[in-house]
């Protein structure tokens, strides 16, 4: 465990993501000073055929039950139709059709000049049809916020650069964007992968923009 800077030591899990496991911390605490004398946790695999989870917890499905009810209304609300399935799904250039519609989305919400949108906050398509409030709900279950920002095309291109750099150097990790052109090579060095920028036909380099970002809050 790491410690702190007075020596304390600090228990520290995390069991992955999409409900593929989850912690099991045990505390022992001192009911007369109320501190913690000991800590422990592990990490369980959730099997789909054994262990705990195969059956709803009455208690809890009662409580699921009842928020569904209450916002039933909310849920069912149409907010607009779709003439097509719009996918989060990538091509090979990298574009998102789902994503370069949130990215135009919040970049007229705010009048910003461009926008970026992140791969991990689009959890769902959108199917062809009615839109209702539940559905777009469904494709960003966050309670996210709108950051805005000024950032110059230098700081641009740095931020695109980072897309194949670090822990996206094997696996890439593409924004989707909005009011943004550029190209990237895949032949040069990662952290050198685009090579050009430019909104219209004007290039960014050196030129403070307006930047809107979706911000991805973590638990």
């Amino acid at each position: 465990m790491p410690s702190l800077r007075d020596g304390r030591l600090v228990l520290v899990v995390e069991a992955r993501s999409e409900g593929t496991a989850y912690s099991a911390i045990d505390l022992t605490i001192d009911l007369a000073t109320g501190t913690v004398v000991a800590k422990s946790a592990r990490i369980f695999t959730t099997w789909g055929d054994e262990g705990p989870g195969r059956e709803p917890v009455k208690r809890i499905a009662r409580l699921v039950a009842t928020a569904a009810s209450a916002t039933a209304a909310t849920v069912g609300r149409q907010i607009g139709s779709a003439a097509a399935t719009i996918r989060r799904e990538q091509s090979l250039s990298g574009e998102s059709a789902l994503g370069d519609l949130i990215a135009d989305a919040q970049r007229a919400a705010a009048g910003t000049d461009l926008a970026f949108m992140n791969g991990g906050g689009m959890r769902g398509d959108l199917e062809a049809g009615p839109v209702t409030f539940g559905a777009l709900y469904a494709v960003q279950p966050f309670g996210n916020t709108v950051l805005r920002l000024t950032l110059s095309g230098e700081q641009i291109l740095r931020l695109l650069e980072q897309q194949w750099s670090g822990p996206y150097a094997r696996a890439p990790h593409l924004l989707a964007t909005s009011g943004l052109t550029y190209r990237y090579d895949l032949r040069r060095p990662a952290a050198r992968t685009p090579t050009a920028l430019s909104r219209g036909r004007q290039r960014l380099p050196g030129r403070g923009r307006r930047l809107l970002l979706g911000v991805r809050r973590r638990a």
